[in-house]
């Protein structure tokens, strides 16, 4: 499987973890100028815009798996797709969703980064 398709597996994982937890999914893989985000989705009047992250190895301090450039192109995106389809004043949120390709466990991470 190539690395293209395993990620979109991966995010569908994580789609179907977050759907089991409460959440509504409102976009797979949305693109616009400034950057991807690999999902959409609302808890409780939250917009929140999740990361998706799979790796081999330990899952110690996975909020650093995000680097600031890549926090920055999903803030980019995420002001792009608000833009477009929210009032300014919308409540969001940027989580972090790890699974972990040893055994499949998924760790979300609430809150990850944020604007600023």
């Amino acid at each position: 499987m190539n690395k293209r398709n395993w990620g979109k597996l991966k995010e569908q994982q994580a789609a179907a973890f977050l759907k089991g937890c409460g959440f509504e999914i409102i976009s797979l893989n949305y693109w616009s100028k400034s950057g991807e985000i690999d999902i959409i989705a609302t808890k409780e009047d939250i917009i929140i815009f999740v990361e998706v992250k799979s790796s081999q190895y330990d899952v110690n301090s996975l909020e650093y798996s995000v680097n600031k450039r890549k926090q920055e192109r999903i803030i980019g995106a995420s002001r792009d797709y608000l833009q477009k389809n929210y009032k300014k004043n919308a409540r969001i949120r940027y989580d972090i969703v790890f699974i972990s390709n040893k055994n499949s466990d998924i760790y979300h991470i609430e809150n990850a980064f944020c604007e600023g």
